[in-house]
């Protein structure tokens, strides 16, 4: 069976007719449609989204298409087994987003001031020689406003540290903590070189690229795991980044806008009120909501990477 049929069969089995799930999933019909009929390969966030719209865990969807890509063998080492509080999860990034959100935002600067600020300090002393001959800067206010916020002129954004090893993300995975799309490009890093003589080296590095999501299909997913022998992690790992997306970075047409200006966009400095419209509008990849979810997540990483994520402080723990 593949995925249209695995899509169309139990979406009869449940009784839901296609624009239903097209609603509810963010997925046009059309596309559905094309997917139902074998017209067209889902991609990996088309799949997940239909996927938890019909309310189907991962591993039952891949032993529903066992045979035909021949992973039956998979282990599946899912995410969500183990969770010991030294990760950051999804509820987690939620509770910080919320919490500014809720119009305190002055508490969640704050967090971000101090956690940046002991990075820089960290880097300093942990990893001697990487600011070269710059002097290292310690962040204010108005420094979050720029990373959260954009302008018509410039966006700002703090860098993924590329040196992480996969080890640490592969850690993050198993604790079940949140992911997004920068970490499948860190985790894959060492096979890139690995597959180099492989017919998958092409596919790896598409996959290491922004906008791997919307790219990869499903089916080329399964193929590259069972390759590569990762025994269901790396398409785990791929579900996990999307449920990252689908929470801070949903379909535009779910997205529900609101009725008046949001008082978030009017207390920063940057802004005129003549943008704040323009701004609310923009719910994508650049909103502010998904650029703070990525920030906790980054900064999180960088201490990972000083070996140190364990004396950061998490968010809810500095309430």
């Amino acid at each position: 069976m593949d995925l249209g049929d695995w899509v169309l069969k139990t979406r009869k089995e449940q009784g839901q007719d296609i624009r239903s799930l097209a609603e509810k999933t963010g997925v046009d019909v059309s596309t559905i449609s094309r997917i139902e009929n074998s017209h067209t390969q889902a991609t990996v966030l088309t799949a997940f989204r239909l996927s938890e719209g019909l309310g189907t865990p991962l591993p039952n969807i891949i032993e529903a298409l066992s045979t035909k890509y021949q992973v039956h063998q998979m282990s599946f080492e899912m995410g969500g087994s183990v969770y010991d509080g030294s990760v950051l999860t999804l509820k987690d990034v939620k509770l910080l987003v919320d919490r500014y959100g809720s119009n305190d935002d002055g508490i969640v600067r704050t967090y971000l001031v101090n956690t940046l600020n002991r990075l820089m300090e960290g880097l300093s002393i942990y990893k001697p020689g990487f600011f070269d001959d710059e002097k290292p800067v310690r962040f204010n206010y108005n420094d979050i406003d720029r990373l959260l916020f954009r302008t018509r002129l410039y966006t700002f954004d703090l860098r993924y540290p590329l040196p992480i090893r996969p080890a640490n993300i592969r850690y993050v995975y198993e604790h079940n903590g949140a992911l997004i799309s920068s970490d499948i490009g860190s985790y894959l890093s060492e096979k890139r070189y690995e597959a180099l003589s492989r017919p998958s080296s092409n596919m790896l590095l598409r996959m290491t690229g922004t906008g791997s999501l919307d790219r990869m299909k499903l089916g080329e997913l399964l193929s590259l795991d069972e390759e590569l022998r990762e025994d269901g992690r790396l398409i785990g790992l791929f579900w996990e980044v999307c449920r990252f997306e689908e929470a801070f970075n949903p379909p535009l047409k779910r997205i529900k806008y609101p009725t008046e200006r949001s008082t978030l966009f009017e207390q920063s400095p940057l802004f005129e009120n003549e943008e704040v419209e323009e701004v609310v509008a923009v719910r994508g990849k650049r909103s502010f909501e998904y650029k703070l979810a990525r920030l906790y997540v980054i900064t999180y990483r960088w201490h990972q990477y000083l070996n140190r994520s364990g004396e950061v402080l998490r968010f809810e723990k500095y309430l």
